[in-house]
């Protein structure tokens, strides 16, 4: 809300004829300061909520079914409101240009988009071949990877992998791909496994 608005105007510019009609005034007031201005600005706000506090836009944006980004860097909340505000105009025509959008804006060129393709000869493994390049005998799948790099906080991948899934059209099927995990030095950690089996004796008596 614009903070010239003042939302005593109304009490403050009526004519006072005695102490007693001054000192209720001042009463409504500190009420309405203590109890009501915060809720009634937010009230004010949620027809644009992206210009909202960061309790409003985070409501919205919950409500939306997308993740609040939280960063302690001082411009974590301009960002939200331009993500936010994209995703309110977009409306139907959001897609994979509005992912990349939001990629950018949160992690610069620190992230690559890669349609898969899936292998003709095993289309009933389907998507159990996925590759990352067009080959002979291949098709194009609906599924799309987002590969990130090493320098992104997994943390951070983690809380906003929702918020991305949430984003791209229903047709996509979005697929998160970690550096920084799949780069992860296992030092001198011991792998074990075990194997189990039970058999058992089916008789056909048809």
């Amino acid at each position: 809300m614009d903070d010239n608005v003042d939302l005593l105007l109304p009490i403050n510019s009526q004519v006072k004829i005695n102490t007693l009609e001054t000192a209720i005034a001042t009463a409504i007031n500190q009420v309405f300061i203590d109890e009501l201005k915060e809720s009634i600005t937010d009230l004010i706000d949620y027809g644009t909520p992206h210009i909202g506090n960061r309790r409003v836009y985070e409501r919205f944006i919950k409500q939306d079914g997308l993740v609040v980004l939280y960063r302690q860097q001082p411009t974590t909340n301009s960002l939200m409101r331009v993500i936010y505000a994209t995703w309110l105009s977009l409306g139907s025509e959001r897609g994979l240009s509005f992912l990349e959008f939001v990629l950018r804006l949160l992690w610069g060129e620190s992230w690559s988009l890669v349609r898969l393709w899936h292998s003709k000869t095993v289309t009933a493994s389907y998507p159990t071949f996925c590759k990352e390049s067009e080959q002979p005998n291949t098709f194009l799948t609906s599924r799309v990877r987002v590969k990130l790099e090493p320098d992104i906080l997994f943390d951070e991948i983690a809380s906003l992998a929702p918020v991305l899934k949430k984003i791209v059209p229903a047709n996509v099927t979005l697929e998160i791909r970690a550096e920084a995990l799949l780069d992860t030095d296992a030092g001198t950690t011991v792998f074990n496994h075990a194997c189990g089996a039970k058999g058992v004796m089916v008789w056909d008596l048809s």
